[in-house]
């Protein structure tokens, strides 16, 4: 019995699907391999963005590389300027400021967060207050653009807890926004 070409069997490119060996876990790997499987996979991580130290160490831990081979990764990587956690702050820093607003307080736990020591996390996070100041009001200028058909006194609470969650000082926080709303600053 001849085989139809119409009758739908063997329709196709001709390719049979190829299915991938699975990849030995890390610790089935000898220790040369492991290592550069580990430093490939945090370059890769570094590729995307900046990363602290402890993220890495996280990650690699994670995909079940042995301690002592994500130590050396780690060292090799800080050896070569690769990975730096100042950096990582200064830059995480900068675009919490820039980009989502958050005051030092805020920033300085979220790189607390991410593994940064407490000295280099208010190093990178620490402005002159004048500075975070107007930073605030500038956000809160713009959040109040968004309130206009509220009663001042509505306008300044959502413009008060907008800053209060964004990590600035209570008090900075109930004075713009009473400034902003145009309530009564003797009113409590």
């Amino acid at each position: 019995m001849s085989r139809d070409p119409g009758d739908g069997e063997g329709q196709g490119t001709g390719r049979r699907k190829r299915r991938r060996a699975p990849r030995p876990s890390p610790s089935q790997l000898p220790p040369d391999q492991a290592y550069d499987a580990a430093l490939a996979g945090a370059l890769r991580l570094l590729s995307t963005r900046e990363r602290s130290r402890a993220e890495l160490r996280s990650k690699l831990a994670a995909k079940g590389f042995h301690p002592s081979i994500v130590i050396r990764v780690l060292d090799r990587l800080q050896t070569a300027d690769l990975q730096s956690d100042r950096r990582f702050a200064e830059s995480f820093s900068s675009e919490s400021k820039r980009g989502r607003g958050l005051s030092a307080f805020a920033i300085q736990g979220e790189l607390r967060r991410h593994g940064i020591d407490r000295t280099l996390a208010a190093e990178a996070a620490t402005e002159p207050p004048e500075i975070e100041e107007a930073r605030a009001r500038e956000l809160a200028q713009r959040r109040a653009g968004r309130l206009a058909g509220l009663t001042p006194d509505a306008k300044g609470r959502r413009i008060e807890a907008f800053l209060a969650r964004r990590g600035f000082h209570p008090e900075l926080s109930r004075r713009i926004a009473r400034e902003l709303a145009g309530t009564d600053p003797t009113e409590t």
